[in-house]
């Protein structure tokens, strides 16, 4: 149908009165805060746009790392003053049955905290203007850029609407990412006094319970009087059979032993898969989650999405005005060099036992022999065993192990996790050698905490100086 001329010079008038805004981020949780506060640092006009009214929940363990709190120019202790900021100076970690490993530190490595409050803080605190309450339902392509639900223009568009992002969505076609997705179920309630009294999970110790499939796991984390109980599996149709399990087992060994109150609530999100396709886009690029950039051993996004808006903020302002795909394609390589080039991506298995045990165990020795010396666990992981007396530089807090029993699961939910004959014995190899490398207390600390969890080996998004720089970037 082709519009007359009266109806064309209609709609160009009612473009020219729409209101224009030089960036629009779609998302307010941490990747858009993270890249709307450095846009407004840099000076660069900037609107946040996000369906939900804040606070509003969000699917999430809950917690943070140092390095996160300083890539965001937060101070824990400040931000703990008016909301829940739980020091975390220990980890429980085993099998869902089995015998578990608690590590403790002499130093905060992590801090529990609320979504509904962090994310809020975040969003408030990044200065930039609010669209809230309004879902995105149509994005289109203009002469200035893009028109978002046919009344507000923008110059540059950033996606930063998790795993169901509308950005995505228009830059991918309609068709979704192929890379592995993680459906989750999560519960977050305030104890009762005598619940809390009950409850036998240390506030500074959230506890990790790995599948016994290692197909994922679960987490049980006690944030003063509250209480996350949650579950995540890769592309798992019976998820909610492995949470009643899971429930059952943190009820039988008195961990929490008292009924939950309201529903689980469900998400998915995707994990790290190269390549990142859609990345960029002209005059527009995506973050976070809704790029999928949650780490492929833990399936935390926090950080990559913090730092995926930082990193697109500054490509952004930069590109002074200049968004044709050419020039942000700076963003795109920044990310495969932070999340692709230079560090190994383990199998995209939660907790990458499998991929570990595969690639680098003799399956068969270690079916002989439970116990493992530090130096045949750290061969197994890929890496260097440590010397008997690390330095303080190798080892920046001083961790105390000590192995915790548990009692054992009914013949029912042990054969629920096992592998099917149909697996194959490769398969069933494998998921042994993982229970025995779980078994290690070195390779629990080192491996599983402190690289895939903690990723203390990964290094700040930019150096302590640039960080703290308020100088515009070019």
């Amino acid at each position: 149908m082709r519009l007359d001329r009266a109806e064309t010079e209609k709609l160009r008038e009612q473009a020219l009165t729409q209101p224009i805004s030089e960036v629009v981020v779609v998302g307010g949780g941490p990747a858009g805060s993270a890249c709307a506060a450095e846009l407004v640092r840099l000076g660069i006009p900037v609107l946040v746009w996000d369906r939900a009214v804040f606070p509003r929940d969000k699917v999430c363990a809950g917690w943070i790392t140092p390095q996160i709190a300083d890539a965001l120019r937060l101070d824990p202790a400040e931000y703990g003053r008016r909301h829940v900021c739980q020091p975390i100076l220990a980890f429980r970690v085993g099998l869902i049955g089995a015998d578990t490993i608690e590590v403790q530190y002499d130093r905060p490595v992590s801090y529990g905290i609320r979504r509904c409050e962090f994310d809020t803080y975040l969003l408030r605190r990044c200065g930039a203007a609010l669209q809230l309450g309004e879902p995105v339902r149509r994005i289109q392509r203009c002469s200035e850029g893009w028109t978002i639900n046919g009344r507000l223009r923008t110059r540059m568009l950033v996606g930063a609407g998790g795993h169901f992002c509308p950005v995505a969505r228009t830059l991918r076609g309609g068709r979704d990412s192929a890379a592995p997705t993680v459906p989750a179920q999560e519960i977050e309630f305030r104890m009762t006094s005598e619940q809390a009294r009950h409850c036998r999970v240390a506030p500074e110790c959230p506890e990790l319970y790995f599948c016994r499939d290692f197909l994922g796991y679960a987490w049980c984390f006690r944030k003063g009087d509250y209480l996350n109980i949650g579950i995540g599996r890769i592309g798992e149709p019976r998820l909610s059979a492995h949470l009643q399990d899971f429930l059952a087992f943190l009820k039988r060994t008195g961990r929490v032993p008292f009924d939950l109150p309201g529903r689980f609530k469900g998400h998915a999100y995707r994990l790290l898969a190269p390549p990142l396709d859609h990345a960029v886009a002209d005059a527009a690029v995506l973050v976070g989650d809704a790029l999928g950039l949650a780490y492929p051993q833990s399936g935390e996004g926090i950080r990559p999405a913090v730092e995926s808006g930082l990193l697109a903020a500054r490509t952004i302002a930069a590109a002074a005005g200049r968004y044709d795909r050419t020039v942000l394609q700076r963003y795109a390589d920044w990310l495969h060099d932070r999340f692709v080039g230079d560090r190994a991506i383990d199998d995209a298995a939660m907790g990458g036992l499998d991929a570990t045990a595969s690639s680098h165990t003799d399956a068969t020795g270690l079916a002989t022999d439970g116990r493992f010396s530090t130096t045949s666990a750290a061969t197994a992981a890929g890496t260097t065993a440590p010397s008997e007396s690390p330095s303080a530089d190798e080892r920046p807090t001083t961790p105390h192990t000590k192995r915790l029993t548990t009692p054992r699961l009914p013949a029912r939910e042990r054969r629920r996790d096992i592998p099917a004959a149909g697996d194959g014995p490769l398969r069933r190899l494998r998921c042994l050698a993982g229970r025995l490398l779980l078994r290690n207390p070195w390779f629990v600390r080192r491996i599983v905490l402190e690289k895939w969890f903690l990723h203390r080996h990964v290094p700040p998004v930019f150096g302590t100086r640039e960080a703290s720089s308020t100088d515009r970037r070019s």
